[in-house]
C-alpha cells in the first residue's frame, strides 16, 4: 500500500504581518530572499510574489509591511463582495431562459451563441439565483439539496423539493420537449 500523501501535505497558511514585518527588515538590510525565507520558515516563492505584488508604486519607496498588509486585506474584502452576473446583457438573457424553463446549464451554451462576447458559467447563474434572485427559484426545472441547504431558509427547504416520482415525470417532460424542438 502506497502512502497517503494528503495527510502530510502542509496546508497554505497565509503571511502574518509578523512575517510581513521580517520581509520588510530582511529587505531593507539587503539580505537574499533566499535568506529571508529561510529565516521565516516559508518558500522562496512565497516571499518573492509578496514582495512583488505588494511593493510600491513608485520605485524610491520599498517594501513596507504595514501598506502590505493592508493591500492584502482589501483583496481579501474584494474577492467576497463580487457581484454575481454583473453585466446587465447576460442577466435579462438568463431570466428570459429561466422563464422559458431552461437549465442553467443550456442557458450558457445558448448565451455563446446568441450573444457572442458573453460568457458565465452554470455555477455563477445557480449562486445568484440562490442568494440575490429567490424568486427565480420557480422556474429552475430542477432544485438540488445541497444549493438549498446552503443559501435557503428552513421554510424553503420544506416545500422546495419533489418527491422522485414527481421529478421523474418533468425531468422526462422536460426531455422530450426539447427533443422535438
Amino acid at each position: 500500500m502506497g502512502k497517503n500523501t494528503t495527510d502530510t501535505k502542509n496546508k497554505y497558511i497565509h503571511l502574518s504581518f509578523a512575517e510581513r514585518e521580517e520581509i520588510s527588515i530582511g529587505l531593507s538590510n539587503n539580505k537574499r530572499i533566499i535568506d529571508i525565507a529561510k529565516s521565516i520558515g516559508r518558500n522562496a516563492s512565497t516571499i518573492y510574489r509578496e514582495a512583488s505584488r505588494n511593493n510600491a508604486q513608485v520605485n524610491t519607496v520599498q517594501y513596507r509591511a504595514n501598506r502590505a498588509q493592508l493591500r492584502c486585506d482589501e483583496r481579501k474584502v474584494e474577492s467576497h463582495s463580487r457581484e454575481r452576473l454583473s453585466n446587465r446583457v447576460v442577466r435579462k438573457h438568463v431570466i428570459a431562459k429561466l422563464k422559458e424553463e431552461w437549465t442553467p446549464e443550456l442557458i450558457v451554451c445558448k448565451l455563446l451563441e446568441d450573444k457572442p462576447g458573453y460568457k458565465t458559467n452554470h455555477e455563477s447563474i445557480y449562486r445568484w439565483i440562490y442568494s440575490d434572485r429567490r424568486e427565480l427559484i420557480k422556474y429552475l426545472t430542477r432544485v438540488l439539496q445541497n444549493r438549498v441547504v446552503a443559501y435557503s431558509s428552513p421554510e424553503l427547504i420544506a416545500t422546495s423539493f419533489l418527491d422522485a416520482k414527481q421529478f421523474s415525470s418533468l425531468a422526462q417532460q422536460y426531455l422530450w420537449s426539447r427533443v422535438r424542438l
